[in-house]
């Protein structure tokens, strides 16, 4: 199965917060898009869940990469410019290749940690292999709770624009 072809484009929260618009972020690549579509959340809880359900083909300090079953990933970095954290903050949940399905626990992280060190705890939500030409995200800037309905990914030639 295609996930362009797929019906299921919901997904959620992976941890509770404000969403941010990636082009708001620091660091130029992200802003940029060059990681894939997507938003980012400013944490304010600690437990990091899987927003879909697929196959978690990475997992480590501070990045996920979870593949659906239609072969739609989802990356989630959380941080920027965490290196010097030495992976401190993150304490892993699941195994790589694992199953997972929504709100599985990923892991843990400590945000004292990332104020500590003069970092925000940013977690990145991108879908690295869709784009603007075939997919139209449709995000509601606010304050989330883990699990929380993020976004719908509407094919743009499946709908019409209001």
């Amino acid at each position: 199965m295609n996930y362009q072809n797929s019906t299921d484009f919901n997904i959620y929260a992976p941890i509770s917060g404000s969403l941010i618009a990636l082009k708001e972020l620091p660091d130029p690549l992200i802003a940029q898009g060059m990681l894939g579509l997507g938003l980012a959340i400013q944490a304010v809880s600690n437990e990091l869940i899987a927003p879909v359900s697929g196959t978690l083909n990475y997992l480590d300090s501070g990045v996920v990469l979870i593949t659906r079953e239609d072969g739609l990933q989802v990356l989630l970095q959380i941080g920027i410019d965490t290196a010097i954290l030495k992976g401190a903050p993150f304490v892993l949940q699941k195994p790589q290749q694992t199953i997972v399905t929504t709100k599985s626990v990923l892991m843990m992280i400590d945000l004292k940690a990332f104020w500590v060190a003069h970092l925000k705890p940013i977690v990145i939500l991108t879908l690295p292999n869709l784009s603007n030409a075939t997919t139209d995200l449709r995000i509601k800037y606010r304050q989330v709770i883990v699990g929380d309905l993020l976004y719908y990914l509407a094919k743009n030639n499946y709908y019409t624009k209001k």
